[in-house]
C-alpha cells in the first residue's frame, strides 16, 4: 500500500445518499502531482449511504478508507466526529474537509491550496470562496461569505458567524491538537479553524471551488442545531477564549453579548411556534402539489 499521501481528504456522513455520490466525485475528480486518500466516518446511515460508499470503496479500495457506526452518535450527543474518528486515520501532511451533502467544484482545488502552502511555509491552512445552493428550498444560490479577506490570524476567527464554508478549509495535520472541548460544541468547524489559525494564519486562494449544499435533511437545518443555536455559540466562545489564553477577551465579551441579545428571542415557546409554522408550510405544499 501506498503510503506517500499528501492529502488526506476528510469527509462525515449521515443518510445522505442523495448527495453522497456527487461528494466522493468531487473529491476524486481531482487533479494533482501528489497522492491523496479519502477517510470518510458514516454515523450509521440507514437509507443506503453505506452502501455507496462501499461500492466506491471496492472500485478504490487504496484511495477510499470507511469507518461505520453501528449506532448514530450524534443522536447522543457525541460531536467531533472529524477530530474523533477521521482525523487520527489520515496519513497526509495536509487535511482538506468535505461533508457527506457538500462538494468540490474544481478539479484543481487541492492542487492550488497545496500549492499555497507548500508557498507559504508560515500559513497553517487555507480556504476559498464557497457557493451556497439550495436543494427544494426555493432561495437564489450566492456565495457563503460575501467578500473573504486574503488571510485571517487567530483573533479573526473568533466572530458572530463561520468566516468562511468548511468544505473550503485544507491545513496541516501537524497543526491540529486534539482539544477536550471539541467533544462538547456543536460548531465544530468554527472551533477547529481556530484552533489551527493558533499555529500560524491562514491564507486565501483565488476562485469558487466548492459548494454548500444547504436542504432541509442538512444538521443546519435540523432542531438539534437550532434549538439552543446562541447558547452552543456562546460555550463554544468561552472555551475558545480559554484556549487562546483570554488574548481576545474584549471581542469575545462583545460577541457574547450579540447571541445574549439574539438568545432573548429565541425562547422555547417561540422556537416551537416557528417550528409548527414550517410543518403547516410543508402540509400546505404538499397539499398545494
Amino acid at each position: 500500500m501506498d503510503v506517500n499521501v499528501k492529502v488526506s481528504a476528510c469527509c462525515i456522513s449521515f443518510n445522505q445518499k442523495e448527495f453522497i455520490r456527487q461528494c466522493l466525485e468531487g473529491i476524486l475528480s481531482q487533479k494533482t502531482s501528489f497522492d491523496f486518500e479519502i477517510i470518510i466516518h458514516d454515523d450509521a446511515s440507514k437509507d443506503g449511504t453505506k452502501e455507496i460508499i462501499d461500492e466506491y470503496q471496492i472500485i478504490f479500495p487504496n484511495i477510499i478508507f470507511p469507518y461505520y457506526q453501528k449506532e448514530n452518535q450524534y443522536a447522543k450527543g457525541e460531536r467531533a466526529f472529524m477530530a474523533k474518528y477521521n482525523f487520527p486515520r489520515c496519513r497526509g501532511k495536509y487535511i482538506a474537509l468535505c461533508e457527506g451533502d457538500d462538494y468540490w467544484t474544481d478539479p484543481n482545488k487541492l492542487q492550488k491550496q497545496v500549492d499555497f502552502l507548500e508557498a507559504n511555509p508560515d500559513y497553517s491552512g487555507c480556504y476559498h470562496d464557497t457557493l451556497v445552493k439550495y436543494t427544494n428550498i426555493d432561495k437564489p444560490e450566492h456565495l457563503f461569505r460575501e467578500k473573504l479577506p486574503q488571510s485571517m490570524n487567530a483573533e479573526d476567527t473568533i466572530a458572530l458567524f463561520a468566516p468562511f464554508h468548511t468544505s473550503s478549509f485544507v491545513f496541516k495535520k501537524e497543526c491540529f491538537t486534539f482539544e477536550p472541548f471539541l467533544t462538547k460544541v456543536k460548531s465544530g468547524d468554527m472551533a477547529l479553524f481556530s484552533i489551527i489559525a493558533s499555529k500560524g494564519l491562514l491564507g486565501k486562494v483565488d476562485g469558487v471551488m466548492s459548494v454548500y449544499r444547504k436542504h432541509e435533511g442538512g444538521i443546519t437545518n435540523s432542531a438539534i442545531h437550532n434549538d439552543n443555536f446562541h447558547q452552543d455559540r456562546i460555550q463554544l466562545l468561552q472555551f475558545l477564549n480559554e484556549y487562546h489564553g483570554y488574548k481576545f477577551d474584549k471581542k469575545v465579551k462583545k460577541i457574547i453579548k450579540i447571541h445574549q441579545q439574539r438568545g432573548s428571542t429565541s425562547s422555547p415557546l417561540i422556537l416551537k411556534i416557528r417550528t409548527i409554522k414550517k410543518r403547516l408550510s410543508k402540509l400546505y405544499k404538499k397539499i398545494m402539489e
